[in-house]
């Protein structure tokens, strides 16, 4: 999950139309989410299910079953909070893709306005050489024209802005991302470092402190 995620984070990252790639990211990114947060799910039920066995058990096997439940319950806990990143994550993407569909409608109705202005002129030529009265139909090309031009614009700017705005929030959601690892990583560490303490200098780190 997290290969295919991090695969198509390095191999969409130069694309500038975003579409399938980014379709295929942001679903990878959901699957990521969704494993993350059913195995954080998972592992809880396993801490509930040992706490309960280690009831009416030797005391030695008592107290082993409630630290491995504890360390089990702090495990899932941060996977869920992992999988609440990968949910920030979905949200930059799932701008970013609305963002490319508005430009994308722009386009497709730059094209259409640009075939409705040949269509005039066409039409405004034929009149001209008929010599017919061409008022109202200069009007409508005038208008047509003016439709495409400040379509034009709008295009030529919001190109301009939508890779500005891939830029910052890739930017934002890496942090997320990356932060999200660190956090995680953190409190593995932390459980191991509570589950051998003599393996390491320093104080142990209580389980209540995780």
């Amino acid at each position: 999950m997290l290969h295919t995620a991090a695969s198509l984070i390095s191999g969409g990252s130069s694309s500038n139309t975003g579409g399938g790639p980014l379709r295929d990211l942001l679903q990878a990114m959901r699957s990521v989410m969704k494993s993350m947060s059913q195995l954080g799910g998972d592992i809880a039920v396993a801490s509930n299910s040992t706490k309960k066995w280690a009831i009416g058990e030797s005391q030695d096997v008592e107290d082993t079953l409630s630290v491995s439940s504890i360390l089990l319950n702090h495990y899932s806990s941060a996977l869920i909070q992992f999988a609440t990143h990968f949910d920030k994550v979905c949200r930059h993407l799932t701008d970013i893709a609305s963002y490319e569909k508005a430009l994308s409608d722009l386009k497709r109705s730059h094209l259409e306005a640009t075939k409705k202005a040949d269509s005039v002129q066409k039409k405004l030529q034929k009149m001209m050489s008929e010599s017919k009265d061409v008022q109202a139909e200069t009007l409508a090309w005038n208008t047509a024209t003016e439709k495409v031009s400040q379509l034009s614009y709008q295009i030529r700017v919001e190109e301009v802005n939508i890779v500005e705005f891939r830029r910052r929030s890739a930017r934002i959601f890496m942090e997320v991302l990356l932060g999200g690892l660190s956090e995680c990583s953190r409190k593995g560490t932390h459980l191991w470092l509570a589950c051998h303490p003599t393996r390491h200098r320093g104080t142990p780190k209580r389980l209540s402190a995780l």
